[in-house]
């Protein structure tokens, strides 16, 4: 258990997976161990990772009719408590965590702004090619520009180019 519950708040949301699947792999096997590796695996509620918190909450739903004790079911309600509206809301219904509170603030995800778009200068008038090093230091959205232009002159110009390295 001590095990788990260190890994639990590692960083590495793999590791935090393979856990997880450790203990209901445990859990399948053994049915006594429910009530001291729950608890341990409800602590996943707390994570950033909304993934990592569902797989906790299906974890411990899977399992949590093995659990014996009144004081786990409690321990796993209260850590239920500390879920997303989503999650909370199968969370009520399965382990008996306290419903939402009507006059709490509403949880909102917020996702950053969209970026706005930018628009490039025109295409150059002309090309010069051979400056690989001055296109690379100037930027990505210049070398867009300059190849664009020598594709456009290169159609323009079709029949009167000749192939490098070919006598006239």
């Amino acid at each position: 258990m001590e095990v788990s519950e260190a890994v639990v708040f590692r960083t590495e949301r793999k590791l935090v997976r393979a856990q997880l699947v450790l203990l209901g792999k445990v859990l399948t096997r053994d049915a006594a161990a429910a009530d001291e590796l729950l608890p341990a695996a409800a602590q996943a509620f707390e994570r950033e990772d909304a993934d990592v918190r569902e797989r906790a909450l299906k974890l411990v739903e899977r399992h949590v009719r093995k659990v014996r004790s009144a004081e786990v079911r409690t321990e796993l309600a209260i850590a239920a408590e500390r879920l997303g509206p989503a999650l909370r809301a199968r969370a009520v219904a399965t382990l008996g965590a306290a419903p939402a509170d009507a006059t709490a603030t509403v949880y909102e995800e917020v996702l950053p702004p969209v970026p706005r778009p930018v628009r490039l200068a025109p295409a150059p008038a002309t090309v010069t090619v051979g400056g690989a090093g001055r296109a690379a230091a100037s930027g990505a959205p210049a070398d867009r520009r300059g190849t664009s232009r020598l594709v456009r002159e290169a159609r323009r110009l079709r029949g009167a180019l000749k192939p490098v390295g070919v006598a006239a």
